[in-house]
C-alpha cells in the first residue's frame, strides 16, 4: 500500500526567480510524527503551504508530486484528508469572529451541516482539544482567550473533518514551557486516538525529541538528513544535524557561551554550485565546494 502521504521531488519558487524549496521528499504514515526542522529561513513553512496548496502571489510550484494514498492531492483533499495548524493563532484567527463561529464555519462549507448541528460539533471539538467550559467559551472572541486557548481553537477548526493528516506550523512558538507541552501532548493524543499523520514544524529539536516518532532536517530549501527520531539525535550523520543538536542549550552549559554555527543560511540566489552546507561546515573538502551531495538518508560528502 503506498504511505498516506508521499512529498516527491517538490520544488517550489518566485514566478521569475530562484528556487526555494529544492526538489523536498519525504513520506508520511498513519499514526506517526514526523518533524521537520531547520534554521529559520530554510523553507519549512514554505514546503507545508506548498503541500496546501497555499503558496502566496510570486511563489509557484515548479516540479514534483504531492499524493495522499498514491493519489494526487486535489482542491477537495484540502480541508476534508489534509488539514493545517497555522503559526501564530492569534494572527490565523479572525479578531472579528467568535471562536465558534470559525469552528462552526469550517463544518458548514465542508460537511454542510446546519447552523445547529455544526455548533454542536464544535463545542464537541472544543472539548476534544481541552477547551473547559467549550459551551460557554463557543462565543467568546479570540482575545479573550489565551495563547494555548487559541492554538487548541486552531487544532479543533482543523480535526473538524476528520482529516487524515494534520501539517502543525511551529505550534509551540511563543507558548510557554507548560502550555507547549499541552499542546505536544495533545497531538501525540490526537496522532494515536485518531490515527493521524502529522506534520510538525519546528525548529525545537527538543520538541522533536518529545513527539515526533521520525525526523527530516531541512536546509537552504533541501532535506539534508532524514531517519528515526532516535537514530538522527544520537547518531547524526550530517555535520549540519551535529552542528543542531551542539547549539542546543543544557543544563551542562549554563555559565558557559552557546556552541552557535559560524555563518548564516545562504540567500536562494547565492547558494553555491557544491553543498550548500559547506562554508559554514568544519569537514568541509575541495569537493564539497564543487559537488552537490545527494543521497536518501543523508546528503554529505564526508558524513560523521
Amino acid at each position: 500500500m503506498p504511505p498516506l502521504l508521499d512529498v516527491d521531488h517538490l520544488t517550489t519558487g518566485r514566478t521569475s526567480g530562484p528556487v526555494l524549496v529544492d526538489g523536498v521528499s519525504f513520506t508520511l504514515e498513519a499514526g506517526r510524527m514526523l518533524g521537520l526542522v531547520g534554521e529559520s529561513g530554510c523553507g519549512k513553512s514554505l514546503t507545508a503551504l506548498s503541500i496546501m496548496g497555499l503558496l502566496p502571489p510570486g511563489l509557484e510550484r515548479r516540479a514534483g508530486q504531492t499524493r495522499i494514498l498514491g493519489n494526487p492531492i486535489t482542491a477537495a483533499d484540502r480541508g476534508r484528508q489534509l488539514a493545517m495548524v497555522f503559526q501564530e493563532p492569534a494572527a490565523a484567527l479572525n479578531p472579528v469572529l467568535t471562536i465558534g463561529a470559525q469552528i462552526s464555519e469550517t463544518l458548514q462549507v465542508h460537511l454542510k451541516l446546519d447552523r445547529r448541528a455544526a455548533r454542536d460539533r464544535a463545542i464537541s471539538l472544543m472539548r476534544a482539544v481541552g477547551i473547559a467550559d467549550a459551551a460557554e467559551r463557543f462565543d467568546a472572541w479570540p482575545h479573550q482567550l489565551s495563547g494555548g486557548m487559541r492554538q487548541r481553537v486552531l487544532i479543533a477548526a482543523a480535526i473538524a473533518c476528520d482529516p487524515r493528516i494534520l501539517i502543525a506550523d511551529e505550534p509551540t512558538t511563543a507558548l510557554d514551557v507548560t502550555v507547549q507541552a499541552q499542546i505536544l501532548a495533545l497531538l501525540t493524543e490526537l496522532k494515536r486516538d485518531r490515527g493521524l499523520a502529522v506534520l510538525l514544524i519546528t525548529h525545537d529539536l527538543g520538541v522533536v525529541a518529545e513527539a515526533c516518532d521520525d525526523v527530516a532536517v531541512m536546509y537552504a530549501g533541501r532535506i539534508v538528513e532524514r531517519g528515526p527520531v532516535d537514530q538522527i539525535l544520537l547518531r547524526p550523520r550530517h555535520p549540519y544535524t551535529a552542528a543542531l543538536l551542539a547549539a542546543r542549550p543544557g543544563l551542562s552549559t549554563r555559565g558557559h557561551p552557546l556552541e552557535a554555527i559560524a555563518g548564516t543560511v545562504p540567500a536562494p540566489d547565492q547558494r553555491p554550485h557544491g553543498c550548500s552546507f559547506a562554508e559554514r561546515c568544519g569537514r568541509q573538502q575541495p569537493d564539497c565546494l564543487t559537488t552537490d551531495p545527494r543521497g536518501d538518508a543523508f546528503a554529505c560528502h564526508h558524513p560523521l
